[in-house]
């Protein structure tokens, strides 16, 4: 019961969400592209699964250009959500989540620098989330996504 309570904090992520994504790849190189993300409860509500994936138009043709899936759980030891997310070509990585009412937030390391995501719900049925990556003492925006529910999860 305190692990399902305490996932239930993320109940704002639960449902299909599409959207656009924009990723900044270098001085004057953007991506933008379609993405679909996928969040429900699993094992009773003491798992939140997500996966995300974001397609563009490739010569008349749709590809994939990003494919990520993430488990969330709370650890009532520890009084703390963790994510062990995997992207494809990349394996996976854990992070701790912090949970701040509509905000979520998680950071990883990465051979480019320290990157910090944070996913804001503020707004109903509103999925914002930013990626940053620290270089030089300096944190730049690298990622933007903007998503809108469009159904509740099964």
């Amino acid at each position: 019961p305190e692990v399902v309570e305490a996932m239930s904090r993320l109940e704002m992520m639960v449902g299909e969400w599409t959207g656009a994504s924009m990723t900044h790849l270098g001085p004057d190189r953007e991506q933008v592209s379609h993405v679909v993300e996928m969040a429900e409860f699993r094992l009773g509500g003491e798992m939140l699964v997500v996966e995300g994936r974001g397609t563009m138009d490739i010569g008349g043709e749709d590809r994939v250009v990003h494919h990520a899936f993430g488990a969330i759980t709370y650890d009532a030891a520890t009084d703390g959500y963790r994510m062990r997310s995997y992207r494809a070509g990349q394996g996976w990585v854990d992070a701790d989540l912090v949970v701040d009412g509509p905000i979520v937030r998680w950071s990883l390391e990465s051979p480019a620098g320290p990157i910090r995501f944070t996913a804001d719900f503020s707004e109903p049925d509103r999925w914002m989330e930013t990626g940053e990556i620290e270089r030089g003492g300096q944190r730049g925006e690298f990622l933007r996504m903007e998503l809108d529910r469009v159904a509740p999860s099964e």
